[in-house]
């Protein structure tokens, strides 16, 4: 399955049901836990979308203009767009509402979260690592999934995506088993040389 995006997601199924490892619903107060804890790590982010936006309003007003004023403005004005953008976007995360139940399935090669379905691994990506974080307020299985990416000049480019599944109270044990299935036998199966390590 191609997707164009460095964050799969779609809304069929990419692999058959047989591949299930295990599927829950959330209640309601463990969905808005799981989005606020998800709001609150987007929003401590949104100083590091500032400065990149920064650095990247100069870049872009330095390749048209040599004037200081105009890069610095740049750099301002992007800088706060990524700063505010951020901020919404944490808070609409909070108020976000189910959509199909708060269900959870968990696949071999994908996770789908209340309909939405995030590819971890086929002919691109990877599996790189799988681990329950418990050291969170709401505990997830967190997901790290990479693909290798070979430009025309001959160099390699890795793109990296971390997919985050909130887990119910008392399915810990369940969630340590799912991770290290989805750990098992992690690297890239058609790609058997890359510069980074697991």
């Amino acid at each position: 399955m191609r997707v164009p995006s460095n964050r799969p997601q779609s809304k069929s199924p990419a692999v058959p049901h047989d591949a299930v490892l295990g599927e829950w619903t959330l209640e309601p107060y463990e969905w808005l836990a799981f989005h606020h804890q998800e709001a609150d790590a987007r929003q401590r982010r949104s100083v590091v979308n500032a400065l990149l936006g920064a650095v990247l309003g100069a870049m872009v007003m330095g390749l048209f203009t040599s004037r200081s004023q105009a890069i610095v403005a740049g750099a301002v004005v992007l800088g706060l767009a990524a700063f505010v953008v951020t901020l919404i976007s944490a808070a609409r995360l909070r108020k976000r509402e189910p959509r199909a139940g708060g269900a959870v399935v968990v696949r071999h090669d994908a996770v789908e979260v209340d309909g939405v379905l995030r590819v971890l691994r086929d002919g691109e990506w990877w599996i790189s690592r799988a681990r329950v974080r418990d050291d969170l307020p709401f505990t997830i299985i967190e997901v790290t999934s990479k693909r290798t990416r070979h430009e025309r000049n001959g160099s390699r480019r890795t793109q990296e995506q971390v997919v985050r599944v909130p887990i119910p109270r008392g399915r810990e044990a369940e969630a340590q088993r799912i991770a290290d299935e989805l750990g098992r036998g992690v690297g890239p199966a058609l790609e058997p040389t890359r510069e980074d390590p697991v």
